[in-house]
């Protein structure tokens, strides 16, 4: 474990577009459906993505086990 400490992170992740829920993840009841009606551009996907990396503000979802004043 300690040689592992020094390597690097890898994230993958798995996205599904043109869905909203009732819980804003899959979990949720389906409430809308928006198909994707053309191919995404790889250089707007990459900027996203980009967009996301390093220090960021991220807002919990409305259910979530957020603390407070603890």
């Amino acid at each position: 474990v300690e040689f592992m400490q020094d390597e690097g992170k890898v994230y993958e992740g798995e996205i599904t577009l043109g869905y909203s829920t009732t819980t804003e993840d899959a979990s949720g009841e389906l409430v809308a459906e928006t198909p994707v009606l053309s191919p995404l551009d790889e250089k707007l996907v990459d900027e996203a993505i980009a967009s996301l990396t390093g220090p960021i503000i991220q807002i919990p979802p409305m259910y979530s086990a957020v603390k407070v004043n603890g």
